[in-house]
């Protein structure tokens, strides 16, 4: 009887616990897909740009990090009020813009965009990283050499998670995280993001259903954008089109 009055005692824990913390799982999802590099080039080249102009002296920093393989100088993350960001989207379509027949100047703006999509800390970085993609191929012809740059699955899956690690972690460095408000965010994430189908349709579709689900709680519809489902599509479909463009 002893026993059997455990084995209850240990199903009603089991049953009343939420199971492992999976938020590592997400955390991992979000991880950069490529190693990390120095961005000091990138840093100096972004410094020059203005909100009225991006001078020539600009892109030349930026083909220089390029060649130098630097990486991203935020990877880590950044403050919400840093304007590096926008600065790069304007750097990469002058690159495109004003300098089509250069092949320093493309290979740059595609680099600048593969390292946004592999390892920017937020949803904007991975999206401009896919906008610096599509940029390329409304003002380019494509060629084979391109596809050294293209967008990948993996570069999309990991958006979502990015930014909400992203976000989780700013959360806690302006000290305006709140741990029942921090824990039903990550809960939530979870949800969505660990053992996602993994053909598209499918992860498309638990995309959707956990936005719908977020916009019915007071905290969740201030947090995931309900743009989320269109988003994913978008870079599904960027992937699919690079792919017929540098061919």
């Amino acid at each position: 009887m002893k026993l059997l009055i455990a084995c209850m005692a240990l199903l009603l824990a089991c049953r009343k616990s939420d199971g492992p913390d999976r938020w590592p799982d997400v955390e991992k999802l979000a991880t950069p897909t490529v190693t990390a590099a120095d961005g000091a080039l990138l840093t100096a080249a972004l410094e020059r740009v203005t909100d009225d102009d991006v001078p020539e002296m600009a892109l030349e920093g930026a083909i220089a990090w390029h060649k130098a393989g630097g990486g991203l100088p935020w990877r880590g993350g950044r403050a919400m009020d840093d304007r590096r960001i926008f600065r790069a989207l304007k750097v990469g379509e002058a690159l495109i813009e004003r300098r089509p027949d250069n092949a320093d100047a493309t290979a740059t703006a595609l680099y600048l965009g593969q390292r946004l999509r592999a390892e920017g800390p937020f949803l904007i970085d991975v999206m401009i990283g896919f906008s610096l993609a599509a940029k390329a191929q409304q003002k380019l012809a494509g060629k084979p050499e391109y596809a050294a740059f293209a967008p990948t699955e993996a570069e999309a899956r990991r958006a979502i998670p990015a930014d909400a690690t992203g976000f989780l972690q700013m959360m806690k460095e302006t000290k305006a995280d709140d741990p029942a408000v921090a824990g039903t965010i990550r809960k939530a994430y979870v949800e969505m993001l660990v053992d996602a189908p993994a053909d598209r349709a499918g992860y498309e579709a638990r995309i959707a259903h956990m936005v719908a689900k977020a916009e019915k709680s007071d905290v969740l519809r201030l947090v995931i954008s309900p743009r989320l489902p269109t988003l994913t599509k978008e870079m599904f479909d960027g992937i699919d089109s690079y792919r017929a463009w540098a061919r």
